[in-house]
């Protein structure tokens, strides 16, 4: 087989045109589907007999393509990846990744061919035109991309002030030292200081709110992520149980904050060194795996 790649298509641009997406055989005058691969493109012909051969076609196409480990849309070259979504075999020039790192980009989900990446990042801007082929190489083809940059450099700056503010907020709300309304913050801040600093205020402010609701949902969505994008999209309704669940948090937070802080306190003064916390603590994480395998353990066991 030729070991020479083809260039990758960029999945931003339309296309590529007058092929079969699946396996890149020239488009002719095909009722309604690929005579290659048995691909459906126009549903309203299925009482045409092209169509309805279709399925023996595709399993015909799909077992070729296993015997001879091939890629389905490059069959000279060997394949080396698998899509995630639609199991089609891929070369790295075919395979396509999502990318992930913030200063360095590596590669990251997948792999998906090109079918399957245009519809996992259909909703995600960023995701298609930051991608990584097989290879390893990072596609950064649209000149758009300094602005998404941007868009992360002021999300990695929000969940900074967010976690601050969070912190340092309420610590100071329940110490007397800070008001926990804008109004009354801004009215005094305005009457000392002026509208720029009454602003910037207001803009803490805007910060230390949102950020009862946003840590705790972030939290959340990272613990209770989906294992693919299937099952995401079967569970509609992952998303308002997350944002309940933050909503609760927050509540519980506010209601028993300041309890926590003076029990923090307390606690903190009664240990004898920093050093006896941090024994503690690794004891703790120690003890609650064993705890752990020793559930897990007890379930294997067959009863008596």
């Amino acid at each position: 087989m030729n070991s020479e790649p083809p260039a990758a298509h960029d999945p931003n641009e339309f296309g590529p045109p007058g092929v079969c997406l699946r396996c890149f055989t020239p488009v002719g005058d095909e009722p309604g589907c690929c005579l290659t691969c048995g691909e459906i493109w126009h549903t309203f012909m299925y009482s045409s007999p092209a169509i309805a051969s279709a399925p023996q076609r595709e399993a015909q196409f799909l077992a070729e393509m296993e015997a001879r480990k091939c890629c389905a849309k490059h069959r000279e070259i060997g394949a080396e990846f698998r899509c995630m979504r639609c199991n089609l075999l891929l070369c790295p020039t075919c395979a396509y990744f999502r990318t992930r790192g913030f200063l360095r980009k590596r590669k990251g989900d997948g792999p998906f061919c090109l079918v399957c990446f245009r519809l996992v990042t259909v909703s995600n801007e960023f995701e298609r035109r930051n991608w990584a082929s097989g290879d390893g190489t990072i596609h950064r083809l649209s000149p758009l991309f300094i602005r998404d940059d941007l868009r992360r450099v002021l999300s990695w700056a929000y969940w900074i002030l967010a976690i601050a503010s969070l912190f340092f907020g309420t610590h100071d709300a329940f110490e007397g030292e800070m008001s926990w309304w804008v109004w009354e913050s801004f009215r005094q801040q305005l009457a000392r200081h002026g509208p720029v600093d009454a602003l910037l205020d207001a803009l803490w402010y805007l910060i230390f709110y949102s950020s009862f609701i946003s840590i705790p949902y972030a939290a959340l969505a990272m613990i209770y992520r989906p294992n693919s994008v299937s099952e995401e999209s079967e569970n509609s309704n992952r998303r308002t149980r997350i944002v309940f669940l933050a909503i609760w948090c927050s509540f519980t937070g506010l209601l028993f904050g300041r309890l926590t802080v003076v029990l923090a306190r307390v606690i903190w003064r009664s240990i004898p060194s920093l050093w006896w916390l941090i024994a503690w603590g690794i004891w703790t994480g120690m003890s609650f795996e064993a705890w752990k395998r020793l559930r897990l353990q007890a379930r294997k066991q067959p009863p008596d």
